[in-house]
């Protein structure tokens, strides 16, 4: 996606976010950034940066526990949490290791 700044340990805003949802997505069928995408376009909140942080360092680590501890510790969010909130988000994330740049 033209015009990402690159992925990194700290994002800063929903559009970096939506920066990660763009470089793994495309060509993949990954409910849990889909269901994402479709939230943050509809209904951003102080929660998806944690939702970012944790994917990330999910996607770093390449163990899916860490997704839903990191989810737990950065936002006090938890896998039920997600698939109650107004735009559900009931996937579970996908390693997409191309979305990392080191």
């Amino acid at each position: 996606m033209e015009g990402c700044p690159n992925v990194r340990s700290e994002m800063s805003s929903s559009a970096d976010a939506a920066c990660v949802w763009h470089s793994c997505a495309q060509g993949i069928e990954d409910h849990f950034l889909e269901q994402w995408h479709q939230k943050l376009h509809t209904n951003t909140t102080p929660a998806d940066i944690a939702i970012c942080e944790s994917y990330i360092d999910f996607l770093h680590s390449g163990d899916g526990g860490h997704f839903w501890h990191s989810l737990w510790e950065r936002g006090g969010l938890s896998r039920e949490a997600l698939a109650t909130m107004d735009h559900p988000i009931t996937g579970a994330p996908m390693n997409c290791k191309q979305a990392v740049i080191d």
